[in-house]
């Protein structure tokens, strides 16, 4: 893993993605407080994650990722819409400073390798993922999953304090991934 941005457009970055605004689990007072951006990439080995957080206070004292900084990777390896967890939908968390990635519905994490990284006003999440973890299909063009972003922000230790989410509306996405966005795999001409 590297611990900057290739911004040369050289490894076909997906379009970037804006966690929106609208607050979905507790309260965030301001962008500085909460905000980012995320990319994919993809190969037809491992999924690529890119998430760039804003968070003016950057914690991590809990036992449960998801009550400190971290971002939640969401996916329906098939797209299938299921209205609660089957063997291949997976919520990964990747806690700002933390070594091991959780998947909190007891799937595995084989191979997933990933680094957070301080920058300027907060930190950076990069993370590879095999497909194979995912779903034992083949990445090929033209594939659809399930997929959201979301992040988690603890600004004074102990508890989260509030939640974005790139699609959902609702803080619902870790028990239903029927309301994941539907995505597709392309292929980025270079």
């Amino acid at each position: 893993m590297s611990d900057k941005e290739d911004a040369s457009g050289t490894y076909g970055w997906a379009s970037i993605g804006y966690l929106s605004s609208t607050v979905i689990a507790g309260s965030v007072s301001s962008e500085s407080d909460l905000s980012g951006t995320w990319k994919l990439l993809w190969t037809p080995t491992h999924l690529y994650m890119l998430a760039f957080i804003t968070d003016d206070a950057l914690r991590n004292d809990s036992s449960d990722p998801w009550q400190d900084d971290s971002v939640d990777l969401y996916i329906d390896g098939d797209n299938s819409k299921a209205t609660s967890y089957t063997a291949d939908d997976f919520q990964f968390i990747f806690g700002w400073n933390d070594t091991s990635v959780v998947e909190p519905h007891g799937k595995s994490t084989a191979g997933i390798s990933f680094t957070t990284l301080a920058v300027a006003g907060g930190y950076q999440v990069e993370a590879r993922i095999p497909w194979s973890t995912i779903n034992a299909s083949a990445a090929t063009v033209g594939r659809r999953i399930g997929l959201d972003v979301h992040a988690n922000d603890d600004d004074d230790g102990g508890a989260r304090d509030g939640k974005l989410a790139w699609s959902a509306q609702v803080d619902r996405s870790w028990t239903d991934p029927s309301i994941f966005r539907n995505a597709r795999l392309i292929q980025c001409s270079m």
